[in-house]
């Protein structure tokens, strides 16, 4: 009885989250003017998650969440924080049809998986792009994309860190 389920709209077809919506703003109003690493990256986990929510419902909107957690993990000097927050605005940027834009936010987020030596971040956005880049038409660069994926990830696996 006490968990708030979502309820479906006068339409019956999607479920009603105002409820979970409400619980994000909540939690971001707590965090807001917070100055340390920890509130910081309280405050970008829950920007995260919040975004990563929205996007079923807003594209736009989820996308301003997620672009507000990029200069969080600026501040914090959280290389990966901000990689890994890059692939999905690149999905929503691709999405809204800017291919070249979500290309060069995943090479960006490819050049700090490279520079902290994170290898499976690096194959996931290469992965990624070879996909986006299939969709539009171009198989040669696909494929070249999906191959060094691969041959790092056969490396990967080879040599753990």
């Amino acid at each position: 009885m006490g968990d708030e389920q979502p309820t479906l709209e006068s339409n019956g077809d999607a479920p009603d989250t105002t409820p979970t919506r409400a619980r994000y703003e909540q939690a971001l109003a707590a965090t807001r003017g917070a100055e340390s690493d920890s509130a910081l990256r309280e405050r970008a986990a829950i920007l995260y998650d919040f975004a990563a929510f929205m996007e079923r419902e807003d594209l736009g909107y989820a996308l301003d969440l997620w672009n507000q957690c990029i200069p969080l993990h600026e501040q914090m000097d959280d290389a990966r924080g901000k990689a890994e927050t890059l692939s999905p605005i690149a999905k929503l940027t691709a999405e809204q049809g800017d291919v070249e834009r979500a290309l060069d936010l995943l090479n960006q987020a490819i050049a700090i998986h490279e520079q902290i030596g994170n290898d499976w971040g690096k194959i996931d956005a290469l992965i990624y792009m070879s996909f986006r880049v299939s969709e539009h038409g171009d198989e040669e660069r696909s494929r070249d994309l999906w191959n060094q994926a691969t041959t790092l990830m056969d490396t990967t696996q080879q040599h753990p860190g």
